[in-house]
């Protein structure tokens, strides 16, 4: 047995007894993809109250903001949560132009692709029909350090299973990055 597979059925097989919904389920169910073209994705910051409608958030140069999964199916979806840099494929763009990762990120996310056996702790929950539900957050200058003032757009994909496929990319999230330091 390989050791993504020792670690991934340990791993999963902790995780059923921690998530009575899972019991029943056998390790390679659990590490499968499943379809996940009816989830939505949708980015809020936190501690940032909303300005008027259709206006930029405004936030100070470190935000963080989290992630909320809706599922629009009419069954249930398992959610694992087990590695930001892998999960998460978050896309800055400032004033039309992609931001890269900083490069210790960019190595760190490349490493975590070409080898999950990193991923250490996995977490989860059965996703209702119809229901919503936070799902992690990103702290935006862990992926590319502190944010200069100015107008940002961010879109996130993500990851619902180890060698799952990606989501759909979420809704489009504008903000303002202000000018003093909050």
């Amino acid at each position: 047995m390989s050791t993504i597979t020792s670690f991934l059925s340990l791993s999963l097989i902790g995780l059923s007894f921690m998530l009575p919904n899972l019991q029943g389920k056998n390790v390679a169910e659990l590490a499968s993809s499943q379809d996940v073209s009816e989830v939505r994705l949708r980015m809020v910051p936190i501690n940032v109250q909303p300005g008027p409608k259709h206006e930029p958030y405004r936030v100070c140069n470190n935000p963080l903001f989290k992630i909320l999964v809706t599922n629009n199916s009419n069954s249930e979806i398992r959610v694992l949560m087990f590695d930001t840099y892998y999960q998460n494929r978050p896309q800055l763009y400032k004033e039309g132009k992609l931001i890269p990762y900083r490069r210790d990120t960019a190595k760190l996310v490349e490493s975590k692709d070409r080898d999950p056996v990193t991923i250490i702790s996995i977490r989860g929950f059965m996703l209702e029909p119809a229901t919503t539900e936070e799902l992690d957050a990103l702290k935006l200058t862990d992926w590319y350090g502190p944010l200069l003032p100015g107008s940002y757009k961010l879109i996130n994909r993500h990851r619902f299973a180890i060698s799952g496929s990606w989501s759909a990319e979420s809704e489009e999230l504008l903000f303002e990055v202000l000018e003093q330091d909050c």
